[in-house]
């Protein structure tokens, strides 16, 4: 089963979003909190948990000041920000704070079950249009021939989702050479995190 943390300010937000998901297929536990003070309380309380899913205007939250103190307390676990205006400027500081995606209130309730899934298979989610947006925006792009055949091993494995434990496992290398890789494939990439490399690599389609 896994188990969601829903931080919104808005009751009825959290209760629908919470039908939603204990609604459709899919083994869910759901904990809802109404502010950041809440949040970190459960966080430290009952965790960890699977996902954070984390409202853009939290109470407390204070613009994203907050927030990247709650993906401090949920580590390892993915924090995604939910929000009805998924800025360039917003998105592109979630993501820099270390978000695993960001998840549009404007979603269809099947596109959000999916983003969901998706996030909790270790995977970075946001809309197409979004990532186009952010990344026009920085103007990044990414060049062919950048990055060795070694460091698209490892970026392959950070595009699946694999922690840096499971692709040093996967191509017999050593934990401080993965870490390595990952700070090289950042820098060459333009990335501020392991997350912004993988956006980076979805946008371009190199896998």
């Amino acid at each position: 089963m896994a188990r969601i943390l829903l931080a919104d300010g808005q009751v009825l937000v959290r209760e629908l979003v919470t039908a939603l998901l204990l609604g459709m297929e899919g083994d869910f536990a759901v904990a809802e909190t109404g502010s950041l003070v809440e949040t970190l309380g459960t966080i430290s309380a009952s965790g960890p948990f699977d996902l954070v899913v984390i409202d853009a205007e939290l109470p407390g939250l204070h613009g994203l000041r907050g927030f990247g103190r709650a993906i401090d307390a949920s580590t390892p676990a993915p924090v995604a920000l939910l929000t009805g205006n998924p800025s360039n400027s917003l998105v592109t500081e979630a993501l820099r704070m270390g978000a695993a995606g960001c998840i549009p209130k404007t979603l269809p309730s099947r596109s959000f079950i999916n983003a969901v899934n998706f996030l909790l298979a270790g995977e970075t989610y946001l809309p197409p249009s979004v990532v186009t947006a952010t990344i026009e925006d920085d103007g990044m792009g990414l060049i062919d021939g950048k990055l060795t055949p070694r460091e698209k091993a490892v970026l392959r494995g950070l595009v699946d989702g694999r922690s840096n434990k499971e692709i040093a496992i996967a191509l017999h290398l050593s934990l401080p050479t993965v870490k390595t890789h990952v700070r090289s494939i950042c820098k060459k990439l333009g990335a501020d995190n392991r997350t912004h490399a993988v956006v980076i690599a979805r946008h371009e389609n190199w896998f």
